[in-house]
């Protein structure tokens, strides 16, 4: 149960930390200084590794927890099914535990759901910025300098 709630728990990871990192290094709109602002092609990356490891993790702690269900049927241990240890539960079990075309091929689609889901959420933040800067001008219209010409 513990490798199942692990796996959930990097699929959660997976959508929030690069929503936090990214709003988080928004450039604020407001006049205070930020702190640190990482370079777009640098979040960019960065948060396409950290989704990458997340997929990874997630499938190394579901094949962990199949493996582990599947392990139960195992009676003597020696990781070969007799007769004696069959049942229909166990050829369920073992189903899911061979049946890993997702999971074997998690390293190249992980690269891209990470490349689309970044490329969505920057675009999504930076039009969100030009839309609340637009708001901005149009309610604080900039003032004119006085001319002191006679």
């Amino acid at each position: 149960m513990t490798m199942k709630v692990l796996a959930y728990g990097c699929q959660i990871l997976m959508f929030i930390l690069p929503i936090l990192i990214v709003w988080k290094n928004r450039k604020p709109y407001y006049r205070q200084r930020q702190k640190l602002h990482i370079p777009a092609l640098a979040l960019y990356l960065l948060g396409i590794l950290m989704i990458w490891i997340l997929i990874q993790l997630s499938v190394y702690f579901t094949n962990m927890y199949l493996q582990a269900e599947l392990d139960v049927f195992d009676l003597d241990g020696n990781d070969v099914f007799t007769s004696e240890e069959y049942s229909e539960a166990q050829a369920v079990s073992f189903n899911k535990v061979v049946a890993d075309t997702g999971r074997a091929l998690a390293p190249t689609t992980g690269v891209i759901f990470a490349v689309g889901y970044m490329s969505i959420l920057i675009m999504f933040f930076k039009l969100i910025g030009m839309i609340i800067k637009k708001i901005q001008l149009n309610a604080y219209p900039p003032q004119k300098k006085p001319s002191y010409q006679l």
